[in-house]
Formats: C-alpha cells, sequence, structure tokens
C-alpha cells in the first residue's frame, strides 16, 4: 500500500505563480491608468470650482469692475477667493494661492473666465508641480479635458507678469486686439 499525502506538486504550484504573474501584468498598468486619470479629474472638477467662486466673487463684491475692452483682463487669485475648499490636491500637492487664479476677460458681449492652477509641494516650487493653464469652462468639460493637466515639465506657473506702468500683463494663450492684455490683478481680500 502507497502512503500517498495530499499536497499541491511543485508543476502545479508553478502553473498558479506563471498565471498570477500574468494577471499581475494587466491588472497593475490598469489600475495605474485608473488612479492617474481619477487625479486628473479632481484637479478639473477645481478648477470648475474656482471658476464657480470667481463667478460668485464678481457678484458678491461690487469693488471688482469687469474689464470694459478685449484689451484688458481681471484676474482673481485663490489669496483673493479666501477658501479652505481648494487647499491639496490628489497629487498630494499643495495650490500655491498667489499663483491659481480666474482670469476673466471680455469677449463681445460677454465675460469669459479662465482658471488656472498651480500645486507644488513647497512654496517655491523648486520641486514637482501639477496644474492647469488657463482653461475655460469649455475646455474643462470636454473629452480632451484630461490633457489639460499638467506636469512639472509641462506647466507655466508664472503666467502674470508685472509690468513698467505698475500694472500686470498676461503673456500666455490670452490674446488681445494691441498683442498685450493688460491685467488688474486682485490679490488680497
Amino acid at each position: 500500500m502507497i502512503n500517498r499525502e495530499d499536497g499541491f506538486t511543485l508543476i502545479e504550484l508553478m502553473a498558479v505563480v506563471i498565471i498570477l504573474g500574468i494577471l499581475m501584468l494587466i491588472a497593475v498598468p490598469n489600475t495605474t491608468a485608473i488612479l492617474e486619470k481619477n487625479k486628473k479629474d479632481a484637479m478639473i472638477e477645481d478648477a470648475k470650482k474656482l471658476i464657480a467662486l470667481a463667478q460668485y466673487q464678481v457678484k458678491k463684491d461690487k469693488n471688482i469692475e469687469l474689464p470694459e475692452t478685449a484689451d484688458e483682463a481681471i484676474v482673481i487669485t485663490l489669496q483673493y477667493m479666501n477658501t479652505d475648499n481648494l487647499n491639496k490636491t490628489n497629487y498630494s500637492t499643495y495650490y500655491i494661492k498667489d499663483r491659481t487664479f480666474v482670469a476673466i476677460k471680455k469677449n463681445g458681449d460677454k465675460y469669459i473666465y479662465y482658471a488656472n492652477l498651480v500645486s507644488c509641494n513647497t512654496d517655491t516650487c523648486n520641486d514637482e508641480k501639477y496644474g492647469i493653464n488657463l482653461a475655460t469652462e469649455e475646455q474643462l468639460r470636454s473629452d480632451a479635458r484630461f490633457d489639460l493637466v499638467k506636469n512639472t515639465e509641462q506647466l507655466q506657473d508664472f503666467l502674470i507678469k508685472a509690468n513698467t506702468s505698475g500694472g500686470y500683463e498676461i503673456s500666455t494663450v490670452l490674446t488681445s486686439p494691441s498683442g498685450v492684455l493688460k491685467a488688474t490683478r486682485i490679490d488680497v481680500y
């Protein structure tokens, strides 16, 4: 009589390990892509919130004067909006309050709101950064919205520059008939 103990053979164990390895090769990249998409989606939602906050601020604060011509814009910083709802991102970075803003530009008889988000690990932004450069509500709702979220190499984080006349200029995708978009910056609440 042969005394046989129940158990798995080495070949059976190796087959299970190989199958699990194949499943991991398929599952891990898909999971990573889903997590990245969720992080981008959260930042896009933050940009939409920022635009909604700016629209509310314009209605509430009678001291904010909307631009009268296509050569002008106003910039309302996150610092001015004074909200704690937009602070930390899903990238474990923090929005920089004076570089995160909404620019409002006149286009015909209506106003277009552009969200600009800059987030970093530190106040100096010398390390990893994520953000969105001047996106409209329409762009934030489009199919290509995930392409709006930029990383360190792609993000422009100093879009507002002081000019010699004591004002500010936005030197980027926002254009004006004169070529220079003069901006009034609203910083401190």
